[in-house]
């Protein structure tokens, strides 16, 4: 009988064929996995970059909307009151009207106006992801409109071709049809005029409204100077007049929170809107109810409301709704002495 016996000192061909076979396709696996890695991640990194830059396009095209009076948007365009575009897609890239490019790469673009709101929607090519922004922009009355506010609104009667924001702040703070308390109310918000989210104090920035209501960014993590600030805004004025209320001061962040309060404390009411009334806003009209924004009454006039808002386009601004807006939800009462 034969006996192989095994040669100690190396591999027989055979084991050598199997570890170089075994080698390659553990090498072939570690590359694959290597290039799927180099994949994803150049991916994941041009999905940010593309996010990053849609952020930077919807902010360009909102600051566009805000500091431009706005008469419509329709077909990809957004028009201007004098009738330029200011606006509109070509060839795949949303342009300003002057010639400016905001955003390439774009399968579509739509452009809503109503009422002052200002709809921006944009779908990428070769993509599902849509994008949509909704700007308040500033509203001018038509030309032609009687201005004239009427005795006993909340307004001081007055007549102007183009009442300015400063020209309503100044008639609806001295307005004697108010209370002491409101106009101070009122007067409390004015001051804030400008702000893009900090308290303004003596001519200066202090910190901010949401850093004012939640005490410190540090100790409430997800807090930041990006939190939306609205209701934070309306609560620091209500407790810089907190001596003119009765009961304990309303105090919120959360607007949907805010509302409820009101409605379940009966201290809600859904016509009638008065100067220093807190207004509420669900800007998606449907069967489902949820504040989304809020600010304060600041003036009435026939058919028509003044409000001053926190975190209106980043700011604190005056704005102008028909009374019969359905996006207003109602407004809460206040208790003042």
């Amino acid at each position: 009988m034969k006996h192989f016996i095994r040669d100690n000192r190396g591999l027989t061909l055979i084991e050598l064929l199997t570890a170089i076979a075994i080698g390659s396709i553990i090498t072939l696996a570690a590359t694959s996995i290597l290039l799927l890695g180099l994949r994803i991640f150049r991916q994941s990194n041009d999905t940010v970059t593309r996010q990053n830059q849609i952020r930077i396009g919807m902010t360009v095209m909102e600051e566009l909307a805000v500091q431009n009076p706005i008469t419509n948007a329709a077909d990809g365009k957004v028009m201007t009151t004098d009738g330029e575009e200011l606006l509109y897609l070509e060839n795949g890239k949303i342009l300003t009207g002057t010639g400016g490019q905001v955003m390439e790469n774009v399968d579509t673009f739509e452009a809503d106006w109503e009422n002052g709101l200002l709809t921006l929607t944009v779908k990428l090519e070769d993509s599902d992801e849509e994008y949509t922004s909704v700007i308040r922009c500033p509203v001018t009355m038509p030309e032609g409109t009687q201005n004239a506010l009427s005795e006993g609104d909340a307004v001081t009667a007055m007549s102007l071709d183009e009442p300015t924001t400063e020209e309503l702040l100044a008639a609806a703070i001295t307005n004697r049809d108010n209370s002491p308390n409101v106009r101070t109310f009122l007067n409390t918000l004015a001051s804030q005029m400008g702000s893009t989210g900090r308290i303004l104090n003596d001519g200066g920035e202090g910190e901010w409204y949401s850093q004012w209501y939640i005490g410190s960014y540090e100790d409430n993590p997800g807090w930041s100077e990006e939190t939306p600030w609205c209701a934070c805004f309306v609560s620091w004025a209500l407790e810089e007049c907190g001596g003119y209320l009765a009961g304990q001061i309303p105090r919120f962040a959360n607007v949907d929170s805010f509302w409820v309060d009101f409605v379940t404390t009966d201290s809600w009411k859904t016509e009638g809107p008065e100067p220093g009334d807190i207004v509420f806003f669900d800007w998606i009209v449907d069967d489902e109810k949820n504040a989304q924004h809020t600010g304060v009454v600041l003036a009435v006039e026939d058919g028509w409301i003044h409000t001053i808002e926190g975190n209106s386009n980043g700011r604190v601004a005056v704005c102008r709704y028909a009374e019969n807006d359905a996006r207003i939800m109602g407004y809460g009462i206040l208790n003042w002495t």
